[in-house]
This record gives C-alpha cells, structure tokens and sequence, in this order.
C-alpha cells in the first residue's frame, strides 16, 4: 500500500473489519483497507480471498473521482464475496450481496466511484475490469412477479463479465447479461442480453448492436 493510502485509510476500522470478515492467518495480513466514510451494514456471510494476500491489496471508499469525497461507501455481504486479487472500489459505491447470492470480482477490478453492484444469483467479473461513476448491475428485480396461477414471471439471473472490460458512466447492467473479453461499454447503455464478439464497442438504450469491432483500449 503506498504511503499516502496509509495516512487516508480508516486503520482502526481497517483492522476490526479484517478480523471479522476473515480467519486469523489471514486478517494478520491486513489485505483489506476501509477508507472515509464506508459503512458495513451486514457481515452475516463470508468474504474470499485468493492468495498470495499482501497488506492493501484491496481498498474499499478511497476517493478516486473529485468531487466525491463525501459520499458513502456501503457493503453488505450476506452472501460470497470473492476477491481474485487486487480491487478497489471507490467512495459512494455500495455493494450488495443477498443471502443467495455469489459476486466474484477478478484481479485489478477497479470501481471509480458512487457506482452499485446488487447480487442476488451470481455476478462475476474478470480480471483488470474498469467501471466508472454511476454504473449500476443488478442480477434480480427484488421484487417477485407472478402471474394469476402463481407462476413467478421474473426470477433471477446472472450478469457474466469476461477480462479487459471498461464500463462508462451511468451505464444500466441487468440480469441475463454477458459481455466478452476486451469490451467497452458506451456511457448511458442499458444492456440486457449477451455480448459474444470480444474487443467491440457496445452501446444504446438498450443495448442491441455493436457500435465498432475489432477495438483494443487501455487505461
């Protein structure tokens, strides 16, 4: 962890956090740093680390996005949280994971800021995924539709995101989606289905065609 992380971060809370959510061996390492504002409201499930682990390798409301220094981080795992290896997940986000869910986020997945995951099936990210501010994925509605013979008409998904991926600002991902590897989603997409073809751009409202091919981006 760089040292100007080290004076931003919530040490105390950084250290309760870790020995809370993860075995002995492991929060002795202080994988997990918390910073400003993050409020945990649920630890009712279980937190995964692949190793090696290494002091910081995931910070959790550090501000990346001026402006957003005041803004709440939320995490809630009721279910699995997996972490591959490095993360961030910047101030103002909120991460929500239900009793049934499992979210998996790749190594080097980076959240800028003020952005939600809500989890309640499965949603899983690979390796080196970028997202934006006001990004928004949700596998569920929350709310159960039937119809007049009791049979429930929206049941859950899953949201599948392969490696390279970078999701622009206020883009909508919802239940059902996929996006392949080396990816760009354009800002304001609401995507709904799956996207096969690897380095393309995607974008609309819904989402229905790819805008360019054969692309490569680097952040």
């Amino acid at each position: 962890m760089k040292l100007k992380d080290f004076f931003r971060a919530a040490l105390l809370k950084s250290i309760v956090f870790n020995f809370r959510s993860l075995p002995c061996k492991d929060a002795l390492k202080l994988p997990i740093i918390l910073f400003g504002n993050t409020r945990i409201n649920s630890l009712k499930g279980r937190i995964e680390i692949t190793p090696p682990l290494s002091p910081g390798m995931i910070r959790i409301g550090r501000c990346e996005v001026c402006g957003m220094e005041k803004f709440p981080t939320t995490l809630q795992v009721d279910g699995v949280l997996r972490f591959q290896g490095k993360a961030s997940i910047g101030s103002g986000s909120v991460v929500q994971v239900g009793r049934q869910g499992k979210l998996t986020l790749g190594d080097c997945f980076r959240i800028t800021g003020r952005s939600s995951i809500f989890c309640q099936n499965n949603i899983s990210f690979g390796e080196n995924v970028l997202v934006s501010w006001d990004v928004l994925f949700m596998d569920s509605d929350h709310h159960d539709i039937f119809d007049r013979g009791g049979t429930l008409l929206n049941p859950t998904g899953e949201i599948v995101v392969g490696d390279h991926v970078w999701f622009g600002c206020r883009c909508t991902v919802l239940k059902g989606c996929s996006v392949a590897d080396g990816c760009v989603v354009a800002s304001g997409s609401v995507l709904t289905r799956a996207f096969q073809e690897s380095g393309t751009v995607i974008g609309g409202e819904p989402a229905r065609k790819v805008l360019h091919s054969g692309i490569e981006w680097r952040s």
